[in-house]
């Protein structure tokens, strides 16, 4: 996959409005942030926190793509997921790096695309 600026600044906008939201605690109030995670993670999460959520980013952005051109989606995460996921990130990290999840998220969609057509 070749990566356009065009896909980098929508991943960017994306990261941005999850980061905000998960930063407001209104909004996860009304998504129902508190509770969402008990049956979604495992230990693994520990192990590498921003790699599961540029796995599950990746995946929620997969979906959104191929929702806006048309196509059938496949079960992903939610948003109130993501935010979540972002929230315990932080807890465990400290603040996230927006840009190295960026870069691990575009690594996951194009690990994911390869995977795709083998």
């Amino acid at each position: 996959m070749t990566t356009s600026d065009s896909d980098t600044e929508d991943l960017r906008r994306r990261v941005d409005a999850l980061v905000n939201i998960a930063h407001n605690d209104a909004a996860c109030l009304l998504l129902g942030v508190d509770t969402s995670l008990e049956p979604q993670l495992d230990l693994t999460f520990v192990d590498d926190p921003l790699a599961w959520l540029a796995f599950d980013l990746a995946a929620a952005v997969k979906n959104a793509n191929a929702e806006e051109a048309g196509e059938e989606e496949e079960p992903g995460p939610t948003l109130t997921t993501l935010v979540a996921e972002i929230k315990l990130l932080e807890i465990m990290s400290g603040p996230l790096d927006k840009d190295a999840l960026i870069r691990s998220t575009l690594k996951a969609i194009q690990e994911a695309e390869e995977e795709e057509e083998r």
